[in-house]
């Protein structure tokens, strides 16, 4: 045997090693049989059967389960995705009040990209050209200024950004 290394048998008789850098040798207990695999997969399948084969009303707002109880559907995918919006907003708020700027960038273009019609978009914009001026990222700032400058010219945060980007000398421009 080598050193640092115990073998030891177990009650059926295989081998698995307690020592480190050794790989342990699986007892037949751990092992699983093709008629487990079968049954998990049959499991599975019938699972996802039921899950598709329930029908779906789409005027009442619920959804019938059995013998007669009706289970509530989720919110609509719009307002859930409104609700991750405004969390990723509170949460790059946070960051910049921490002034931990790098992390409130990440939270304000998953904003931007992921929740594109989402009503924080303004906001995460003119957040974007603050942040990116206050990190020195002139380019990126004066392209989020633009961006929103085209995309929301009536918001208050369209101006909120332009006077930002005008405050530092720059012009808002969305290829520099």
């Amino acid at each position: 045997m080598s050193e640092g290394i115990v073998v030891a048998a177990n009650s059926a008789g295989s081998l698995s090693s307690a020592g480190r850098g050794s790989p342990a040798v699986p007892s037949s207990k751990s092992v699983h049989t093709w008629e487990a695999c079968k049954a998990h997969a049959l499991y599975v399948f019938l699972l996802a059967f039921v899950s598709f084969a329930l029908p779906v009303h789409a005027g009442d707002g619920a959804v019938p389960a059995r013998d007669g109880m009706v289970v509530a559907q989720e919110a609509p995918a719009a307002e859930a995705a409104d609700a991750e919006a405004e969390r990723n907003m509170e949460i790059g708020r946070y960051y910049i009040s921490r002034d931990n700027y790098v992390a409130a960038v990440t939270r304000f273009k998953t904003v931007v990209t992921r929740y594109q019609s989402s009503q924080q978009v303004a906001e995460a914009l003119a957040r974007l050209t603050k942040v990116y001026l206050a990190l020195g990222v002139s380019a990126e700032a004066r392209t989020a200024a633009a961006v929103l400058a085209r995309k929301f010219p009536n918001s208050r945060w369209s101006a909120e950004a332009a006077n930002a980007v005008r405050s530092a000398g720059l012009e808002p421009l969305e290829n520099p």
